[in-house]
């Protein structure tokens, strides 16, 4: 159940953010799935966290994810500086 296999150019705008030390979905994964969906000529932005773990939240996941969804929802281009925190960062090694 490849999520590659579905991607037929009708997708609507997908956001990806990946920590760059996720256990669970290998940054190499993602990025295939982004060119996937990029060759589709679907919009597709992606954002890494550095030493980011999987299932992470916060005020950085927050500004990124209101900013796509502003843009696209709304029709309104915000800038925000997201910040990576320290609560971000791996701090244990598998």
């Amino acid at each position: 159940a490849d999520s590659l296999t579905y991607i037929n150019g009708t997708e609507p705008p997908t956001l990806i953010i990946q920590g760059t030390d996720d256990p669970v979905v290998a940054v190499s994964q993602a990025r295939r799935f982004r060119n996937a969906l990029e060759e589709a000529d679907d919009r597709v932005h992606m954002y890494y966290v550095p030493g980011g773990l999987h299932s992470m939240g916060g005020d950085l996941f927050d500004r990124v994810i209101t900013e796509f969804l502003d843009f696209y929802l709304k029709g309104q281009k915000t800038v925000t500086e997201p910040k990576v925190l320290d609560q971000h960062y791996r701090r244990y090694k598998l």
